[in-house]
């Protein structure tokens, strides 16, 4: 899964990127599930990490790649 944050801070849009991998963990974790199945396993590939202001100097990008293990629902 590619993950991009955007935000007018740096600061912000790294603690965005933070938060967001700290989420997908958790629900990784909790093994948080719905009627199609449940993530069951959180590995990070790369990042966060920011590629410099690019095409949008107004703004700052941070971004992540994980592999997220997806389970299908037990009938």
């Amino acid at each position: 899964m590619d993950v991009q944050v955007w935000h007018t801070d740096r600061r912000d849009a790294s603690k965005l990127a933070r938060q967001v991998r700290a989420i997908l963990v958790d629900a990784c974790a909790d093994q948080v599930s719905d009627d199609e199945g449940s993530l069951s396993h959180f590995s990070e590939i790369s990042g966060p990490w920011s590629p410099g202001p690019g095409d949008y100097a107004n703004l700052s990008r941070f971004i992540a790649t994980y592999q997220l293990t997806a389970r299908p629902a037990k009938e």
